[in-house]
């Protein structure tokens, strides 16, 4: 969390940051004390943030594998929408959903990752992985989550519903972490598939409220 802090709170913005894990607040915490960079850290479902914080922000900002842990994608539209205050914008990046239809539990004969989860599954997916895609040698002790898969038109769709308009959206062929064995390393400390550019890996957009 605090790699999203950081840059806003050094163009001199008032920040918070609002996070379900309580260690990853304390880390944030401590980080932003040794950087010395102010900032306030709230723990938090993300669906309780409305109650959770005062005020309204000019820029909500959510980035690197958020969504795909919420059963509810409007709700979390809704909760956004509540957020911004007249004219705030916000910013999102994540996983492509397309990039969550393949792994490597059942690769293609060529190697590439091959099929997992239906596109338009739209039910809990149960999936049970002792990986750690920020440490490759690190093993998890509890493997299994609960993820959810959500179609790009579902997350417009439930922005637009909450009331906010769609300003950008881009869809990109490197992702932040190396979500399949075969993905190489490239410029800015990203991944993306080897050879060609064969799926579309994150995605990013900005909606605002008028």
């Amino acid at each position: 969390m605090e790699w999203i802090v950081s840059p806003w709170r050094k163009k001199g913005a008032d920040v918070t940051g609002l996070d379900l894990s309580g260690p990853a607040i304390a880390a944030a915490r401590t980080l932003a004390e040794e950087t010395g960079i102010p900032a306030r850290f709230v723990q938090a479902n993300v669906y309780d943030a409305r109650s959770a914080v005062d005020g309204l922000f000019d820029r909500v900002v959510t980035s690197w594998g958020t969504i795909c842990w919420l059963p509810d994608i409007a709700a979390w539209a809704r909760v956004v929408a509540s957020l911004l205050a007249p004219g705030g914008q916000l910013y999102f990046a994540d996983v492509h959903p397309v990039c969550q239809v393949f792994d490597d539990d059942t690769p293609g004969s060529d190697g590439m990752p091959g099929w997992s989860a239906p596109y338009f599954h739209r039910d809990v997916l149960l999936v049970d992985d002792a990986s750690d895609h920020a440490d490759p040698d690190a093993r998890l002790a509890n493997t299994s989550t609960h993820q959810f898969i959500h179609p790009v038109a579902d997350v417009v769709q439930a922005l637009l519903d909450a009331g906010l308009r769609l300003t950008m959206l881009h869809e990109h062929d490197t992702l932040a972490w190396k979500a399949y064995a075969s993905m190489v390393e490239t410029e800015g400390r990203l991944y993306r598939l080897p050879g060609r550019p064969w799926l579309p890996l994150s995605y990013s957009l900005k909606a605002m409220r008028d």
